[in-house]
């Protein structure tokens, strides 16, 4: 009874993990070439920190992609999504097809999740390409650590963000081949939503992010699948004794 019992376990766990699927919450293509009030807002960022409320230079759509730039010394671009509906418990990753140019030295965009009302910043990444006294930034990543992967410039790269809402740990990795991972812990959520903001910042003008694509989705977080793998196999053994 034993064996059986603990086969009937291993077998719901498996079916669980198995049936457990990504959900996509939030995602866009940027193939309309309109810019979709529905999904973003436009605001700015210009160095010291970044701002809903003023707009910077620029933001706009078109030939299928999403171009966040910096056209104005100290007025950076900055695109924000509408909050996203989350369960804590489950993991969330961000997928962003992008392209990044640096007009000049001293590039620091921020890419980053915020909590539904701003007041929290969860967890950041960007591109970086930055000396200035004795500070030395260049690659893609998480500036404030150093925890940096060599920066993929001018052309088109993916990169792929789990978070953990839980925790606050945070996975980067830049493009699927090269499998360059970077793992540093965040803020966890203390919210139901959350929202992506995407920058483009240096030190004078020139700089842009293009987007072709952003992806937001929710895993079922490994511990809660082994629940409900727990919770089916006592659901099993209970009709058996029935």
């Amino acid at each position: 009874m034993k064996k059986q019992l603990l086969a009937l376990v291993i077998l719901s766990v498996l079916l669980a993990v198995s049936s457990a699927q990504a959900a996509v919450i939030f995602e866009d293509d940027f193939e309309n070439g309109i810019f979709d009030p529905f999904k973003w807002g436009i605001g700015s960022h210009n160095g010291s920190s970044m701002s809903r409320t003023n707009q910077g230079h620029s933001v706009s759509e078109a030939n299928g992609f999403m171009r966040v730039s910096q056209g104005a010394t100290d007025n950076g671009g900055m695109a924000f999504s509408t909050n996203i509906a989350v369960n804590s418990t489950d993991l969330i990753t961000v997928t962003i097809l992008a392209r990044v140019h640096a007009g000049n030295s001293y590039v620091s965009s921020k890419f980053r999740l915020v909590n539904s009302d701003v007041t929290r910043e969860l967890t950041y990444w960007g591109h970086y390409d930055y000396d200035y006294n004795d500070k030395h930034y260049h690659g893609f990543g998480q500036q404030q650590d150093s925890i940096l992967a060599p920066g993929v410039w001018d052309t088109w790269f993916t990169e792929v963000i789990t978070y953990d809402p839980a925790t606050g740990a945070t996975t980067y990795k830049v493009n699927d081949e090269d499998a360059i991972i970077l793992n540093y812990s965040a803020a966890p959520l203390d919210d139901n939503a959350l929202s992506l903001e995407i920058s483009s910042y240096g030190w004078y003008t020139g700089h842009y992010a293009d987007i072709d694509s952003v992806t937001v989705e929710q895993i079922p977080e490994p511990a809660t699948i082994g629940m409900l793998g727990m919770g089916l196999a006592a659901l099993i053994c209970k009709r058996r004794k029935m």
